[in-house]
């Protein structure tokens, strides 16, 4: 069949089969069955069953492509759709951008909601954003709900929180705070504000302005509680921290507390300043308490 000018002015229509353009000023190159339709001052270029259906909009070519929102752009690929105004998808499958001024670089069954303007979404399979600002660098199955928000990379990260959250790479991480980071590591979870979790797995920071360096079943319990590294150490005090070592606890009530490492230490008491534990099965009861290095030390003074 013929291509199909249906109406409009200055309307060019060079190549191709089964091509319509309806529209003022509208271009269609070539392809086949491609459509222009109740639009001014757009272009097709190419490719087939594509569709340009809004004003100043560009579809270059590719297969299924879908043009709808104003002075919005897709470069080519297949069963691509943008919806929203001055937003775009280089290319890439099944991607769709519904966000005003979002941009999707590629890859494959990426989105934007509606709520994701001004969202970024490089690459990668399977990506979400549903909020304003929120960026995707790559990987798959990666969420940001929480505006002005970055996934970098990984598997199933999750950025979920009051907003201004990092995550770096990684998997099944989980960023539920304001202003926080997950650096990489694996199931990892923030729920305070302000906090860090460099790396590790399966640590958890429960409060406002915790660190967690690494390690594995590690918790940052209170405010400016910290624990830098090992293995099941737990920090549950305001300014105390766990360096390093295997169960190791620093009870409630006891800040301004050190636990440097071993295993099963603990230090408790009401309260424990500056406590400083090494060995094993240690327990630092009293004020300005200091066991250096010993097994099944109590220090509980008087």
């Amino acid at each position: 069949q013929e291509n199909c000018i249906t109406g409009g002015a200055g309307v060019t229509l060079v190549a191709g089969r089964q091509n319509i353009v309806n529209g003022d000023y509208n271009s269609l190159v070539g392809g086949r069955q491609n459509c222009i339709t109740s639009s001014s001052y757009s272009f097709l270029g190419g490719g087939r069953l594509n569709t340009v259906s809004s004003e100043y909009a560009f579809s270059g070519a590719g297969v299924r492509n879908c043009v709808f929102g104003l002075h919005s752009f897709i470069g080519a690929g297949v069963c691509n759709c943008v919806i929203n105004a001055q937003s775009a998808i280089v290319g890439g499958q099944c991607n769709t951008n519904c966000g005003d001024k979002a941009f999707i670089g590629g890859g494959n069954q990426n989105c934007i909601t509606p709520s994701g303007k001004c969202g970024v979404i490089v690459g990668g399979a399977c990506n979400l954003i549903s909020c304003g600002c929120g960026f995707i660098g790559g990987g798959q199955s990666n969420c940001v709900t929480s505006g002005c928000s970055t996934i970098v990379a990984g598997y199933c990260n999750c950025n979920v929180g009051g907003g201004y959250s990092f995550t770096g790479a990684g998997c099944a991480n989980s960023n539920c705070g304001t202003l926080t980071t997950i650096a990489g590591g694996g199931c990892n979870t923030i729920f305070g504000n302000g906090s860090v979790i460099a790396g590790g797995i399966s640590n958890t920071s429960c409060a406002n302005c915790n660190f967690i360096g690494g390690g594995r079943l590690n918790q940052a319990i209170c405010n400016y509680s910290n624990v830098i590294s090992g293995q099941c150490n737990t920090s549950c005090s305001a300014y105390s921290s766990v360096i390093g070592g295997l169960c190791n606890f620093t009870s409630d009530n006891t800040g301004y507390s050190a636990l440097v490492g071993g295993f099963r230490n603990c230090i408790c008491g009401n309260p424990t300043q500056v406590a400083f534990l090494f060995g094993q099965c240690n327990i630092a009861a009293a004020q300005w308490a200091t066991v250096l290095n010993g097994f099944k030390s109590c220090a509980t003074g008087c």
